[in-house]
């Protein structure tokens, strides 16, 4: 039994956690309860973000034909977009474009902002992948050649030199970076949909800055094959059993994991695949149980403390952002990826970042959930507005 001096240190640390959390959560509420639903994270119409683009008078690439007016021509547009061109491959044309416009004698001078590549999977800077960014086992041997692409015939390295280049004042994007540039910046992935925000606007009203939040870690993915091989160790550590409820869906996993991390106290049904599959894709008023279920998912990992948040078709998922709505504090993966600018997106945002999951613990946990409520965040940087803004500050 502990001594009293022990009980009493402990009482001590559990109410200083709840004063940190109170202060945290007050604090992130007041600014995402004054967010208009309009402004929260969420770019669609699907995969083109429209919504993002719409902000900015652009000049469109087109890598099937040269510039018509030629660049020189162009001088009144601070942004370019680059569409529909797949990760580094686009990047490279527009590198070779611009480097050739800037070989001309007395080349206009042209500084912009590129709005290369973006999507929800991978963006210009990102070598594309089968699935999963950064496991697939011929990373080196892709990048290399990508690279090897944008060389000249006099071995100068293009897209070097076009990122270099005083005029090319940034490279917006989204997801991983596999090649790395001061200049490359990605944007928040965001929310997935109108319903998914029209459900968090409403519970970010209900929340409350003492909300209980009793769940260490809570864990919720859909089974995928790139995910299977790096999170088995996790879950044979955790005892976590290796079956899965599947009742609404063929791969949809739903857990929670409560202290000790050891103790699965139940496996809930497979609400992510309405949510993944039917609920995104339905009117706000068409299957009211449906979007009870969704309602009841976010309910759940709102009184959850971590959330594990494994990578999906890219680094950057729907998953992060939905926790911190939610003032969970997601746990992303490094894999000692200190190149990738990706992760610049969540600087002054509470997140958990470990080099690998194997060497996650509930020490661990607590140390880092500690850490991350003594400090202070942007949470404006979860709307809309923050990354217009972020964008337009490059040229304006």
């Amino acid at each position: 039994m502990p001594s009293l001096s022990q009980q009493y240190w402990t009482r001590i640390n559990i109410d200083n956690t709840k004063d940190l959390e109170t202060r945290f959560h007050t604090r992130r509420l007041q600014v995402l309860q004054n967010v208009e639903e309009s402004n929260i994270l969420d770019w669609r119409p699907y995969h083109d973000f429209h919504s993002y683009l719409d902000h900015f008078e652009f000049y469109v690439l087109n890598k099937t034909a040269d510039p018509s007016p030629p660049l020189h021509q162009l001088t009144n547009y601070s942004y370019f977009h680059l569409p529909d061109e797949k990760g580094a491959d686009g990047l490279c044309w527009a590198a070779k474009l611009f480097y050739k416009h800037y070989q001309q004698p007395n080349a206009t001078a042209l500084p912009h902002v590129l709005l290369a590549y973006i999507s929800r999977d991978w963006g210009a800077f990102s070598v594309k992948w089968t699935r999963g960014v950064y496991l697939h086992p011929d990373y080196t041997e892709r990048l290399a050649k990508k690279q090897k692409e944008c060389y000249d015939q006099n071995g100068n390295n293009i897209l070097d030199l076009y990122l270099n280049h005083p005029d090319t004042k940034a490279v917006i994007t989204t997801q991983g970076h596999d090649v790395s540039n001061k200049k490359g910046h990605s944007i928040a992935l965001g929310l997935e949909g109108y319903v998914q925000v029209h459900m968090i606007s409403r519970l970010l009203q209900q929340q409350q800055p003492r909300q209980p939040r009793p769940v260490p870690l809570y864990i919720s993915y859909r089974e995928r094959d790139f995910r299977i091989a790096p999170l088995q160790p996790l879950h044979k550590r955790l005892q976590i059993p290796n079956s899965y409820q599947r009742p609404w869906g063929p791969d949809s996993v739903q857990q929670e994991v409560l202290r000790p991390l050891s103790q699965v106290v139940r496996i809930r049904r497979g609400i992510l695949y309405f949510w993944r599959h039917k609920i995104r894709r339905l009117p706000l008023n068409s299957d009211m149980q449906i979007l009870q279920d969704g309602m009841q998912y976010f309910h759940d990992v709102s009184h959850a403390k971590f959330m594990l948040s494994p990578v999906g078709w890219g680094m950057d998922c729907y998953r992060n952002y939905e926790m911190l709505y939610m003032g969970t504090i997601p746990v992303i993966e490094t894999r000692n990826r200190t190149h990738d600018r990706w992760f610049r997106v969540f600087d002054d945002l509470p997140v958990a970042f470990i080099d690998h999951y194997d060497n996650l613990t509930n020490k661990w946990l607590e140390v880092e959930y500690r850490r991350i409520l003594q400090g202070s965040y942007r949470w404006e940087k979860l709307t809309k507005q923050y990354w217009v803004n972020f964008t337009k500050a490059f040229v304006e």
